[in-house]
């Protein structure tokens, strides 16, 4: 029996690399575009809705190792950002294949409020617990994602530390594989550079960002149900 050819996954603008469990679309914003972000989200409307993010106390467990400064906002209102992410993630779902679509093959996806963060290097900022964006089979409103879209704003040489590490094989599978924290051998670095974004399932991938340790690491992180 012949196995069916995977597609690969393409979007226009960037290049698409697989890497398994996860996909990473370089130059996902432009030069001119990453500009046009900055603006929005270093405008006074923008910033004044910035705070510390919440820490000990949450109910979930993934809010306890967290420090980091970050607001919601609607995606619809920088919409070159929300075509940009909305984009990436219905072309992800080729891979993924976790929305939903009508009887005529048309995604109907839900979009989360984006999530803008800041991760300040003289604070220590972080979220270091292994964490998914969403559980299988919980009915809280954030378990109705389904693809996770991480855009970096900020070029590798404005910080230190900050790196988005991702376990391999998901929840299950080889030795280690259902482990959390996982075993060093299968946590893998997710290399990022300003207009990068990495794309993964929201129920699947654990995934976390060690310790900021210099200058500022900001990301937009946005996610389709």
């Amino acid at each position: 029996m012949v196995k069916a050819r995977k597609t690969p996954v393409t979007f226009p603008g960037c290049k698409v690399e697989d890497h398994g469990t996860y996909l990473v679309a370089k130059g996902l914003l432009n030069k001119r575009q990453l500009k046009q972000a900055d603006r929005y989200f270093y405008s006074p409307a923008v910033q004044k809705e910035v705070e510390d993010s919440l820490m000990a106390g949450e109910a979930k467990p993934q809010y306890r190792q967290r420090k980091s400064r970050d607001c919601v906002l609607y995606p619809r209102e920088e919409p070159m950002l929300f075509r940009r992410l909305s984009g990436i993630t219905k072309a992800a779902d080729k891979k993924f294949k976790t929305l939903q679509y009508r009887n005529d093959g048309v995604v109907q996806p839900r979009y989360d409020p984006l999530q803008y963060t800041e991760y300040h290097g003289d604070q220590g900022h972080h979220f270091s617990e292994w964490h998914t964006d969403a559980m299988e089979g919980d009915d809280d409103e954030e378990d109705t994602r389904e693809i996770t879209a991480v855009l970096m704003l900020s070029p590798s040489t404005g910080y230190s530390g900050g790196k988005f590490q991702v376990k391999r094989g998901g929840r299950s599978g080889r030795r280690g594989g259902s482990e959390i924290p996982p075993p060093k051998s299968m946590i893998e670095d997710v290399k990022l550079e300003a207009g990068d974004a990495v794309v993964f399932p929201a129920k699947k991938l654990w995934h976390r960002v060690t310790k900021t340790s210099a200058g500022l690491r900001r990301t937009v992180v946005f996610w389709t149900g």
